[in-house]
């Protein structure tokens, strides 16, 4: 069973992505903030993360930068975002040039979210 941690600070989006993943017989923990999510990493060790780009008290970019920097992190990530560019920044574009590969616009569909992450 895949342990999957999805960070976003909107809690319905949360709760949804959750009960989806649980009933695709995934382990799920959800986080509400980047600085929530880097927490709860540390002690449930996920094997992929499914992050949003825009949150309040530490981004999505941040958080992809902390765990691509922690050379014990061995988890796979998924980028998901419904804002694209702010202030002329292409943030999902943006994400690629970290190296992310599985990279959902908003709205997508379970079937997309559940490809990235077997992908992953």
């Amino acid at each position: 069973m895949k342990r999957v941690l999805v960070i976003d600070d909107d809690t319905d989006f949360n709760q949804i992505l959750k009960e989806q993943l649980e009933w695709a017989d995934y382990e799920v923990a959800c986080a509400f903030d980047g600085n929530q999510g880097l927490d709860i990493y540390k002690s449930f060790k996920p094997d992929v993360v499914v992050t949003d780009i825009i949150m309040p008290n530490k981004d999505g970019i941040e958080v992809i930068l902390a765990l691509v920097n922690d050379d014990e992190c061995q988890c796979k990530i998924v980028v998901m975002s419904g804002g694209g560019r702010i202030a002329g920044i292409e943030y999902l574009k943006l994400t690629e040039n970290l190296g992310i590969k599985n990279i959902l616009e908003k709205p997508f569909s379970f079937v997309a979210l559940q490809k990235a992450i077997e992908s992953s």
